[in-house]
């Protein structure tokens, strides 16, 4: 072999092992659906909810969870957390919804007014089917 024939053939044994290892390596994740709603408390302003989140847990594997930042207008979007990845979206499946009430990180509670019912799964009152047929709308009573 020519030295200009080996160094096309080292090119070549070298790009092959590249495409071969970036075409088998995928970084999908979990199949997601998208999903998006609104929080809509009656008899308040859905902006005390900002910047908590809704959370969403499967019925069948309480390991796979879902959440979303609560906007002032109380829309949030969700997104799930793979093996240190965020996706957005959720994936398929039943689940139940609750709030999850943030701390402002001073110490400090910044937890609005809303009955402890809807800080539980369990209690909540909120079924979601992913995928959604359409947007959510969790209605927050105040009783």
């Amino acid at each position: 072999m020519t030295v200009d024939r080996r160094i096309r053939h080292g090119v070549a044994v070298v790009l092959s092992v590249v495409g071969t290892g970036l075409s088998g390596c995928s970084d999908a994740g979990p199949a997601t659906h998208a999903v998006s709603g609104q929080v809509v408390p009656t008899g308040g302003p859905a902006d005390q909810l900002a910047g908590h989140l809704v959370e969403i847990v499967s019925t069948t594997d309480p390991t796979v969870r879902s959440s979303g930042v609560i906007e002032a207008n109380g829309r949030f979007r969700l997104e799930t957390l793979d093996e240190g990845k965020v996706h957005s979206g959720a994936r398929a499946g039943t689940y139940h919804a609750r709030l999850l009430l943030l701390d402002e990180g001073d110490g400090v509670a910044k937890r609005p007014k809303v009955p402890r019912r809807y800080l539980d799964t369990k209690t909540s009152g909120w079924s979601v089917q992913v995928p959604a047929d359409g947007d959510l709308k969790l209605n927050l009573t105040a009783n």
